[in-house]
This record gives structure tokens, sequence and C-alpha cells, in this order.
């Protein structure tokens, strides 16, 4: 998958890129990159989260491709999080 960071929200690359007119699919990396794209790495939670914390994740750009890096969070004690919550921290974010 391809894509680009805005205002720290990864937005993906369409599958059809149109250029110079004509309807591309399933360009080659050369072409994405030419366009702004860039490869997306995701990276699989680092496994359970001690009790009271939870994994969330933050995108990179590292110039030649964007990267997922987890971090653990501390839920605050008079809150905590909902299922819907738990379920989109466990799948790594919000469907596409």
């Amino acid at each position: 998958m391809y894509g680009k960071i805005e205002n720290g929200v990864l937005v993906s690359a369409p599958a059809k890129l149109t250029i110079d007119g004509n309807n591309v699919w399933n360009a080659p990396e050369s072409t994405y990159n030419a366009l702004g794209w860039k490869y997306v790495e995701y990276i699989n939670p680092p496994g359970d989260a001690p009790v009271g914390y939870y994994y969330d994740f933050a995108w990179e750009d590292l110039g030649a491709k964007i990267t997922q890096n987890w971090f653990l969070v501390e839920v605050p004690e008079d809150e905590d999080i909902t299922d819907k919550q738990a379920l989109e921290i466990m799948l790594g974010g919000e469907e596409i």
C-alpha cells in the first residue's frame, strides 16, 4: 500500500491513478513515488499492554517510506476505553 500523511492522518493512495488523461491500475512504486505517494509499512502491535495501559500508534514519514510506530499510553483512572476503541487499537486503526 502507498499513502501520504496529512495532518497526522494516513491517507491511502488510490488503486487507479490518472496520468496524462490515462487511467493506470496497479502502477509501479516509481510512479507512486513520482506523484508523492510513499510505501506504507504496517507494524504489528508489541503484544499485550500492561494493566492500566494500552498501545496506540502514530505514523512516521521516514522519507522513502511511512512506518507505524507503537507506544504505551496510560489509561486515566477515571476513564476506561470503550470496546470499540480497544478493537480499533488492536486492529491498527480505523478500517480502510
